[in-house]
C-alpha cells in the first residue's frame, strides 16, 4: 500500500507478478466544514477581530485533522477486507511515512503484526518504481523469517521435541503420518528426491516449507536439506 494525506493505493505482489488492485481518496468536497464549526466567519460579525478569525481558523483545522482520521481509518478497513478476502500474510506501508505510521496506528493487532515495514515512496513513482523500492525490504524480512523457522526446527529436533532432522528421519515421520510440516533447502542438492518428499507430504495433508540462502545453508549442514515439524513427539 502508498498512502498519503488524501490517497491510498493498493498493489500485490504474488510469484513474482505485481499488479495494482485500487485505491481510495479523502474527499474534503463533500464535507461542510462552514456547518460542522457551527460559526459564522469574521467578516460577517460587525466589528469581527483577528481573535474571532484565529477561532474560526483553529476550528477549521481540528474538522479537516478529523476528517483525515476518518479517511485513514477508512485505509485501515479497506486493507483489512483485501486481507482477508485474498489471505494476505504480508503489508508493506509505503508513500508518506507520517501517514503510513498513523495508518498502522489504527490497525488492530492482527493486521499490525502482519506489516512488514513501514518505507518512504515518493508520490511520483510508477508500479515498478514501487516495487523495486519495496522488494529488497520484504526479501529480507522472508530471509529473517525463514532463518527464524531453521533454527527453531533444528532447536526443537536436536532437544527430542516436536520436529527431525534428515532426509532419512523425515521419510519416516511421513511413512507415520506424523508430519504437520515439511521444511526442505532451496536450491535441492537431489530434485528427485525432494520432488518425493513434497508429493509425500502433500498427499498426507502436510504443509511444507522452501528456504533458501542463509536459512538453506543451515539446514544443509544440520540436516542435509531437509527436516520436519511433527504432530507429536516421536
Amino acid at each position: 500500500m502508498v498512502v498519503d494525506r488524501e490517497e491510498a493505493h493498493f498493489y500485490e505482489s504474488y510469484l513474482g507478478q505485481n499488479a495494482f488492485r485500487d485505491s481510495i481518496e479523502i474527499d474534503l468536497d463533500a464535507y461542510d466544514f462552514r456547518q460542522k464549526t457551527g460559526m459564522p466567519s469574521a467578516a460577517s460579525i460587525p466589528g469581527g477581530h483577528s481573535g474571532v478569525q484565529l477561532s474560526n481558523r483553529d476550528e477549521f483545522e481540528d474538522m479537516i485533522h478529523e476528517h483525515r482520521m476518518r479517511f485513514y481509518r477508512d485505509v485501515v478497513a479497506h486493507t483489512r477486507q483485501l486481507a482477508e478476502g485474498g489471505h494476505i500474510t504480508r503489508i508493506v506501508l509505503g508513500g508518506d511515512e507520517q501517514a503510513a505510521h498513523t495508518v498502522r496506528r489504527h490497525m488492530p493487532d492482527p493486521l499490525q503484526q502482519a506489516v512488514v515495514a513501514v518505507v518512504s515512496i515518493p508520490r511520483h513513482y510508477r508500479l515498478h518504481e514501487i516495487f523495486a523500492h519495496v522488494q529488497p525490504v520484504a526479501l529480507s524480512y522472508e530471509r529473517d523469517e525463514e532463518m527464524q523457522q531453521v533454527d527453531a526446527v533444528i532447536n526443537a529436533a536436536r532437544a527430542g521435541g516436536r520436529a527431525v532432522l534428515g532426509v532419512e528421519a523425515v521419510k519416516m515421520a511421513l511413512d507415520r503420518q506424523q508430519v504437520a510440516a515439511l521444511m526442505l533447502a532451496w536450491p535441492p542438492e537431489n530434485q528427485d528426491q525432494t520432488n518425493d518428499l513434497v508429493y509425500q507430504a502433500l498427499t498426507a495433508n502436510s504443509g511444507f516449507t522452501i528456504v533458501h540462502d542463509a536459512a538453506a545453508d543451515a539446514l544443509r549442514k544440520a540436516g542435509g536439506g531437509a527436516a520436519a515439524r511433527l504432530y507429536y513427539s516421536l
